[in-house]
């Protein structure tokens, strides 16, 4: 049986955007801490993974919200690894309020890459062990992401800072959330709460790199967005966001 992990966090200033809810990329950057602290539980954090060359990439996100967290509100983040296969482990996240209601839940897809050659290695056993998950030959389907014309569309541009890199020496994929909402106009985001996000991840992006964002709406739903970061004329990474009016 997969075994859970499940800590308590309450929300900072810091972390909330101006509908005092907590960023998207900080919601993630406090789950993925709940993960590390249990693969350091486990004797498999991130130490052991340097010490192998080794480092966890997440390729993709599936995403539900009822709500996301509010300044000050503290609550229970829980996650699993729930499956897995030769290249691919899959991991739930949870955060539920003092009620015990589930305001998200989130699968991701990881991959093992080797730091010398930056590509993705098998799953190496004695790092995955301690988990009890499920050793499956299937790989999970998420939903799918439709690819989009954004011929015309005038991207925002970022250039790629020190502190946008991780510990895996490229950007810290967090950043691409910021990067996707920040081309929305500001009366949207005002007045529009997350529902559902789909995100793909293709290539890296480094040091140095500028990154290109661009948006485009659903052409059937306006409350659905396309996004798109790229670099060099290059995919790096596909989205799409559901919306819900306030």
């Amino acid at each position: 049986m997969a075994l859970v992990w499940s800590e308590k966090y309450t929300i900072p200033y810091f972390m909330v955007n101006t509908r005092e809810e907590i960023h998207l990329s900080s919601l993630l950057d406090i789950l993925v801490m709940a993960s590390e602290h249990q693969t350091d539980s486990m004797g498999v954090g991130e130490d052991k993974m340097h010490a192998l060359d080794v480092g966890w990439v997440i390729t993709q996100y599936h995403m539900v919200f009822t709500r996301l967290p509010q300044l000050d509100e503290t609550v229970t983040l829980s996650t699993s690894a729930t499956s897995r296969n030769r290249f691919f482990c899959y991991r739930d996240f949870w955060v539920h309020d003092a009620a015990d209601n589930e305001l998200a839940h989130i699968t991701a897809t990881f991959v093992m890459m080797s730091f010398s050659t930056r590509k993705m290695v098998p799953i190496i056993e004695e790092m995955v062990a301690p988990f009890h998950t499920k050793n499956e030959k299937t790989v999970l389907k998420f939903p799918r992401i439709n690819k989009m014309d954004y011929t015309g569309v005038t991207p925002k541009s970022y250039r790629v800072r020190y502190q946008d890199i991780d510990s895996n020496h490229h950007v810290n994929n967090v950043h691409y959330f910021d990067w996707m909402i920040d081309t929305l106009p500001l009366d949207f985001i005002l007045h529009h709460a997350l529902k559902q996000v789909d995100i793909r991840y293709e290539r890296e992006i480094q040091y140095g790199d500028t990154a290109e964002s661009l948006c485009v709406p659903d052409p059937d739903d306006a409350l659905m967005t396309h996004h798109l970061i790229r670099h060099n004329g290059e995919m790096n990474t596909e989205a799409i966001m559901h919306w819900a009016e306030d």
